[in-house]
């Protein structure tokens, strides 16, 4: 059976779980899921929060912007935190069309959503 080249990686990093894309990434339906269930397990992990790194994220559909609510609900009923960072451009104008941008704490870097996160 051939190994998998995963999509995603999850790190501690101080008071946060990191999740970030290994590479360029679209996500549809088909990588939704897996990233949907790794967030999921991701949830009693994480101390403080976690921080969503989009960096490599080119295009996503209204499944991932679900996935991402989703988690920031989980997360705030638990006390804990969700950050976004390094969010493209294409991405941004995403969030901002649905109005996510109002819900999701946003930051440009990975250093300035673990100050946040750190709070």
């Amino acid at each position: 059976m051939a190994e998998v080249d995963p999509l995603f990686e999850i790190k501690a990093d101080g008071p946060a779980a990191v999740v970030r894309f290994l590479r360029t990434t679209h996500i549809e339906a088909g990588s939704a899921e897996p990233l949907a269930n790794l967030l999921s397990a991701l949830r009693p992990s994480s101390p403080k929060g976690v921080i969503v790194d989009l960096s490599c994220l080119e295009w996503a559909n209204s499944l991932f912007l679900g996935i991402l609510v989703g988690l920031y609900r989980k997360l705030e009923e638990k006390d804990r935190k969700m950050v976004v960072a390094c969010v493209p451009e294409q991405i941004r104008d995403m969030l901002r069309l649905t109005g996510l941008h109002q819900l999701l704490n946003i930051h440009k870097n990975v250093e300035e959503a673990v100050n946040e996160i750190s709070k």
